[in-house]
C-alpha cells in the first residue's frame, strides 16, 4: 500500500487511506497500515489524527458505499 506524508491535511489523508483500503479489501487484497509512529503511538495506543481508525473500519466493514473526497 502507499500512503501520504503527515504534512498533508488530515481530511486528505483520511480519504486516501479509506479509498485505498476500500479498493484493496474489495478486490481481495489484504490491506495493512504501515506507520513509523507518526499516526499511531505504540506506547499510548492513541491515533494522532482523528478519522483514520474510523476510515479503516468503514473500508473493511464489507458494506458497499462510495468513498467521497473531502
Amino acid at each position: 500500500m502507499s500512503g501520504v506524508h503527515t504534512a498533508t491535511p488530515t481530511s486528505s489523508r483520511v480519504f486516501w487511506l479509506e479509498y485505498v483500503t476500500y479498493v484493496a479489501h474489495g478486490t481481495g487484497v489484504a490491506p495493512f497500515f504501515w506507520d513509523k509512529g507518526e499516526e499511531f503511538n505504540r506506547y499510548t495506543y492513541q491515533w494522532s489524527a482523528r478519522g483514520l481508525l474510523d476510515a479503516l473500519l468503514r473500508a473493511t466493514s464489507g458494506e458497499t458505499y462510495t468513498v467521497t473526497p473531502p
